[in-house]
């Protein structure tokens, strides 16, 4: 059966527990056993998540999911599970999860699990009363946000998760039929079947050791935790009072670890806050809290404060929901033995933290004199060691040393003694779930970090803000633990910071999940270089294609529409996959406002107002349509195209063709790059790109045969490129400035000319003299090396002007030095941040892995092995190789009709030898240069006509 197909004859409800639904967090095993009388020919499951599930057939993991969309609907996932069915008893496990956080990856939903199998066609189990289910109390709850992008990181204890609980001898007695349970005809949220291919499920082992030694903690560090207090009172302000003493007056570096707002006070001045939001007059006390869990603004942990002689009063002032983690103070320059908390300015009081709350003072008035004793609720509170608040930043105390010699041989066991850890290494980034089996005694502690990136011999537990740390707690047998979230991870880390005995950790993995595409893409040639770069290319383009096109599995894991309209057309070449494209361009649709206001991100519950990005939507819009001629979709999102340029025209600068001030105008902004460039006023990059767009969408227009709508955006392309060059083009320079603000910008980057090139306001006979005055013929490629862009992103648009103006040879060699500097430096997959000239130890990646890297693998088709469509569809294309300094290329072209094979090599006499190959009727327009036309050979097979050139 189609994988894109829900049930014929749908059944079942939503199923959960419903005490856990308003939790912050909630965990649930699920369970359902049924016979079958003889092995099926046939078994189809579907299941469907709110928010994510791991599934189990007779013990088996056979896949995880989360697919949320930007409606109140969930995506379908399908599986054949024929090959796990047997005669008798067979069971279904599912391992359920769901948080209430706003999220840049996903949308918040509604606890439910929906599920049904079909036999031979038959429906035979559905999600109702029948099943069981209980509460995951294994997984803690509490926990602190692994990002913005995540929900929480795991602390798993294994004593208490169901010894067996997905095998089929396994006995529900004991558990509860799901209390909330709406069958999904009476449900709002909708069932969509997910249009992709089909996935497999492997893993991935760990093959070499990264390093391993010892640890200790050397930094003083405390933590405090208002959970009790919170559960009694609900969500608040609350306050943490401690006094610590000093020797002398002096200045301390302290580092602050929380996901909620606060501020934190020493000796009744502000030393820090994050998150606060003022409360306005006459505005309710019930409107104005802050949002915690990191959904509003997140500051970085570092901090100083300054400790007068003798004690010092430390205060700290949270807002706080149920289910809340507290917050860890960690000092960098203190030893851990010096410095002790005390409740009172005296050495013999008792240590620790004063707790007191619900205070009805908003958090954006509390000060530093308040006085805790007025307080109604008060508590004590003592840091134990053994029990942090947050595993991540409490490591951030303990500094970890790599031992020389040491060894680990992939497929044995690895053993851990107490103050011991490890770091395991896959040979590239990988987006799944870590996993492994592991024993020792009960109650032992394991911290798992998880991480791309190792410095000085240990993964950082916590940075860039994010979160790296997972713990669990082990039984006193063997136990198997995968984590529930998938992330990004190249490299695992295992701390023993609790340990009895010896720990050993057996076949440590990561479990992922990739699509089966069918006929997939190719690249060889002659430059062994550059069919790295393709493999490279292709990696991340594996570790990024997921649910949807996210940036990062290291960062955000967000679809957005910039970096998605470059993955989507390197998977066109790599995969041979549309239809992920076609569904990713409809989700933008489907999240655009009422107004015509795209979001830059989406699914997601983050807001992002990004206009560059909203224009690329129609450039995106306009290459998938000429790579497919899907007209169905064209003519499903032509109202957006027009919504979208209504928006525009509503937020154009008042009597003007061009749009300024975007960020008070239509609370916008300009991203255009990571780098510095001046976005005052009328930005120039901002208006070449919405020329482009309306170009694009004009284009768009007239295919769905509203010519006159047509007219009427390249209408005003023609304004906005007219108005621009009246108010942003230098002569005397031959460049155009960023922007107007008050007169023209005294900047004129590469960003904005190499924009105003691609974006088409420039005049026609300047596109040389720009490109000169901005570029070199060979590297470092750039004339001011301190405008070299230090990322791929903008690289995509350099080398499509490049390409454009036929300046491909120069383009070709841009494109090699650029990403096999990358290469030099050890990348596996394309980072999101690469300097070539930047002194390589000073060089700092935070990311090793981002999908707007690959362009290349769209590049290296489409102008080395030079096949690219002619007209929308690809039933006619363009042969336009580029033929040089590599002297053959070998490609397979996926497209929606079938597979291009294309295989050329010049000669030594520098004859040109070309087979072309389809397995579907393709029209080849050659468009070769006249020194090698002549004497050209292009051999075709049955299905492939040569025409003359256009």
């Amino acid at each position: 059966m189609a994988p894109n197909r829900l049930p014929v004859d749908l059944r079942g409800s939503w199923i959960w527990e419903e005490r856990g639904r308003g939790h912050i967090e909630s965990y649930v095993l699920f369970r359902r056993n049924f016979m079958l009388d003889e092995i099926p020919s046939s078994a189809d499951l579907w299941f469907a998540a709110r928010s994510f599930c791991h599934v189990y057939v007779n013990g088996t993991h056979l896949c995880y999911g989360l697919a949320t969309c930007p409606v109140d609907g969930s995506y379908v996932w399908y599986l054949d599970i024929a090959y796990l069915l047997g005669t008798g008893v067979n069971t279904i496990a599912i391992l359920g999860y769901n948080t209430k956080v706003a999220r840049t990856s996903c949308r918040c939903q509604p606890s439910g699990l929906w599920c049904q199998l079909d036999v031979d066609d038959a429906p035979v189990v559905w999600t109702d009363p029948s099943w069981k289910l209980v509460s995951a109390a294994a997984y803690a709850p509490c926990r602190p946000r692994r990002s913005q992008a995540s929900g929480f990181t795991e602390k798993v204890d294994l004593r208490r998760l169901p010894e067996g609980w997905t095998e089929r001898e396994f006995s529900a007695e004991d558990w509860s039929s799901p209390d909330y349970c709406v069958p999904v005809s009476e449900a709002h949220w909708n069932l969509l079947p997910f249009p992709a291919p089909e996935i497999r499920v492997g893993s991935v082992p760990f093959n070499r050791l990264a390093a391993a030694g010892s640890f200790e903690k050397r930094l003083f560090s405390t933590n405090v935790s208002f959970e009790k207090l919170v559960a009694q009172q609900g969500g608040g302000v609350y306050a943490a009072e401690t006094y610590i003493h000093a020797s002398e007056a002096e200045k301390v570096e302290f580092e602050l670890y929380t996901d909620n707002p606060y501020r934190l006070y020493v000796n009744d001045a502000l030393v820090k806050e994050q998150g606060v939001r003022r409360v306005e007059v006459g505005e309710s006390f019930h409107a104005c809290h802050s949002p915690g869990f990191r959904q509003g603004a997140i500051v970085a942990p570092e901090g100083k404060l300054e400790f007068r002689e003798g004690w010092n009063r430390v205060v700290l002032f949270q807002e706080l929901e149920p289910g809340s983690t507290g917050a860890t103070l960690l000092f960098p320059e203190i030893d851990g033995q010096t410095v002790h908390l005390q409740r009172e300015p005296d050495k013999d009081s008792m240590p620790g933290w004063l707790i007191a709350g619900r205070l009805r003072t908003p958090l954006a008035n509390v000060l530093g004199n308040l006085d805790l004793s007025r307080t109604i609720s008060q508590q004590n509170y003592i840091p134990v060691d053994d029990t942090p608040v947050d595993e991540g930043a409490e490591l951030m105390a303990y500094t970890f040393a790599a031992e020389e010699g040491s060894e680990w041989q992939a497929g044995e066991p690895l053993t851990l003694r107490q103050g011991e850890y490890a770091i395991l290494a896959l040979e590239s980034c990988k987006f799944g779930c870590p996993m492994f089996t592991v024993s020792g005694s009960d109650g032992d502690i394991l911290d798992i970090a998880s991480g791309t990136e190792v410095e000085n011999g240990q993964l950082l537990p916590w940075d860039n803000r994010q979160e790296n740390v997972d713990t669990i707690v082990l039984a006193e047998n063997e136990r198997e633990w995968m984590a529930c979230a998938p992330r990004g991870i190249r490299f695992m880390m295992l701390v023993a910071r609790s340990v009895n005995g010896t720990v050993t950790i057996t076949e440590p993995r990561v479990k992922i999940r990739e699509f089966q595409f069918e006929h997939p893409g190719s690249f060889e040639s002659a430059d062994q270089t550059l069919n790295t770069i393709w493999r490279i290319g292709r990696r991340t383009l594996e570790a990024t294609v997921q649910e949807a096109f996210i940036d990062s599995p290291c960062k955000e894991e967000t679809q957005y529409i910039a970096d998605a309209m470059i993955q989507s057309w390197a998977s066109y070449h790599t995969f041979g996959n549309f239809g992920l494209a076609a569904k990713s361009l409809e989700e933008f649709s489907m999240a655009q406002f009422e107004t015509g206001e795209m979001p830059a991100a989406c699914p997601s519950d983050i807001y992002f107002n990004i206009p560059d990005y909203a224009m690329l939507w129609t450039v995106w819009l306009q290459r998938h349509y000429m790579y497919t001629g899907d007209s169905h979709l064209l003519e499903r999102l032509l109202p957006n195209v027009r919504s979208l340029f209504s928006y525009f025209a509503h937020v154009t600068l008042p009597g003007q063709a061009v749009l300024g001030d975007l960020e008070n105008r239509a609370n916008g902004y300009c991203f255009l790059d990571h780098s510095n460039l001046d976005r005052r006023g009328i930005v120039t990059g901002l208006n070449a790109l919405y020329c482009r767009a309306l170009l694009n969408g004009a284009f768009l227009l007239q295919e769905g045969g509203e010519a006159e709508e047509a007219a009427e955006l390249r209408a005003r392309g023609d304004r906005v490129a007219v108005e621009m060059r009246r108010l942003a083009w230098d002569a005397d320079k031959g460049l155009f400035a960023d922007g107007w603000h008050n007169g023209p910008s005294e900047s004129h980057t590469l960003i904005t000319n190499v924009l105003a090139v691609y974006g088409g306001i420039a005049r026609t006979e300047d596109y040389g003299r720009i490109m000169d005055a901005i570029f070199l013929d060979g590297p470092p490629f750039v004339r001011d090396p301190e405008a070299i862009l230090d990322n791929p992103y903008f690289k995509y648009f350099i080398l499509e002007t490049a390409f454009a103006l036929g300046r491909r040879q120069w383009a070709l060699d841009y494109l090699r030095w650029y990403w096999s500097s990358m290469v030099e430096r050890g990348a596996q997959t394309w980072w999101e941040i690469h300097n070539p000239i930047e002194n390589t130890e000073s060089a700092v990646i935070h990311n090793t892995c981002n999908g707007y890297g690959t362009s290349p693998n769209g590049f290296l088709i489409s102008e080395l092995a030079g096949i690219r469509p002619a007209k929308p569809g690809f039933t006619t294309a363009y042969f336009n190789p580029l033929v040089g300094d590599v002297r053959s290329v070998k490609a397979k072209v996926p497209t929606p009709y079938g597979q291009i094979m294309v295989e050329w090599e010049q000669k030594e006499g520098g004859q040109l030898e070309v087979v072309i190959d389809a397995n579907y009727p393709l029209s080849v327009i050659p468009e070769l240069e006249p020194g090698i036309s002549e004497s050209a050979t292009i051999h075709v097979s049955d299905e492939v006509t040569i025409y003359a050139s256009e």
